[in-house]
């Protein structure tokens, strides 16, 4: 079923604010589970910069340090690399404004929009954290 929603991203550019990370989590929430995860996404950013300040902005209105905090407050992490469909974070020192890039479980791999697209990467329990969305705490 992931597949299908992967193969929609599949050549797809990576755009600030509308094909990041954030946008394509949401998006495979939607589409595994009917409804977003969170619905006050997309958000009105072009680069980095802005996506920060969003970013912060909506941390501070949720009550939370992080978007792994928010998960672990909405969705069951788990210490294995979880079922198809289930999200990851890989540690991204680059990425100024969340520090992690957050996909999708497809198989033993991830699936991540970036710069050259939806691009598959292989995962490792010892340094990716994984959240199953099909065991919701309350929203």
């Amino acid at each position: 079923m992931i597949h299908r929603f992967l193969e929609h991203y599949r050549g797809a550019e990576f755009s600030w604010g509308s094909n990041d990370c954030l946008n394509f989590i949401n998006d495979a929430f939607l589409f595994q589970r009917g409804f977003k995860f969170e619905p006050s996404l997309p958000w009105d950013y072009e680069n980095e910069k802005q996506a920060y300040l969003m970013y912060r902005r909506f941390l501070k209105k949720k009550r939370v340090l992080s978007l792994n905090h928010l998960f672990d407050q909405r969705l069951h992490r788990v210490d294995h690399i979880p079922k198809v469909g289930s999200f990851v974070a890989i540690p991204a020192p680059s990425d100024k404004a969340l520090g992690y890039a957050y996909g999708v479980v497809a198989s033993h791999q991830g699936a991540f929009i970036s710069p050259d697209g939806l691009v598959m990467m292989d995962l490792n329990p010892d340094t990716n954290l994984f959240w199953e969305i099909d065991r919701c705490h309350k929203f």
